[in-house]
């Protein structure tokens, strides 16, 4: 994908065009090259936010992942709606606004 052009996106991006709109219509992100049972670990496994910080370097020592993929499914699962965003260990209202 990093070398596609224009013409490649729009194609891609035609050919999802209906699992992305319905994602955003529902309100679920679609989770691109994640695994949906560590998906699913990882959100059994995150305590009650708020977190700590650091609880992706937490998180990949117990799924066995980079911390750096354990933040992309941190992200995912606030994407979802599973969690909220947060930012320094502070919560963000749930319309986003700050």
């Amino acid at each position: 994908m990093n070398d596609w052009n224009g013409d490649d996106w729009k194609k891609f991006i035609s050919n999802r065009w209906k699992e992305i709109r319905d994602g955003a219509l529902t309100g679920t992100a679609p989770s691109y090259g994640l695994d949906e049972s560590l998906l699913a670990a990882a959100k059994e496994l995150l305590p009650a936010q708020p977190w700590p910080s650091g609880i992706h370097r937490d998180l990949a020592d117990k799924l066995g992942l980079t911390p750096g993929q354990a933040s992309k499914y941190i992200q995912a699962l606030i994407k979802r709606g599973d969690f909220l965003e947060q930012i320094d260990g502070q919560l963000l209202p749930e319309d986003g606004a700050a």
